[in-house]
């Protein structure tokens, strides 16, 4: 994910491990900024257009679309 690089999806910026490892149980991953989230975007009151949830979905679709590629790249690599 550090590497990359798409509109659709965050960036990963680093991964904070757990002192001590014996009680490893989470895992942080720290991304870029993002001022709100689908989740509070959804729970506003705010009512959501058709155009909203049009984009919404849009972009799910690509980053799924940019996701699976990288799947299928990673089965040629190994």
């Amino acid at each position: 994910m550090r590497h990359l690089n798409h509109p659709n999806i965050l960036k990963l910026s680093d991964i904070i491990n757990p002192l001590p490892y014996e009680q490893f149980r989470d895992v942080y991953l720290v991304t870029e900024f993002m001022e709100s989230d689908l989740e509070e975007v959804i729970n506003s009151k705010q009512e959501l257009s058709a155009d909203h949830i049009q984009f919404f979905m849009y972009q799910i679709v690509c980053a799924t679309k940019v996701m699976r590629i990288i799947d299928r790249a990673r089965c040629f690599i190994l």
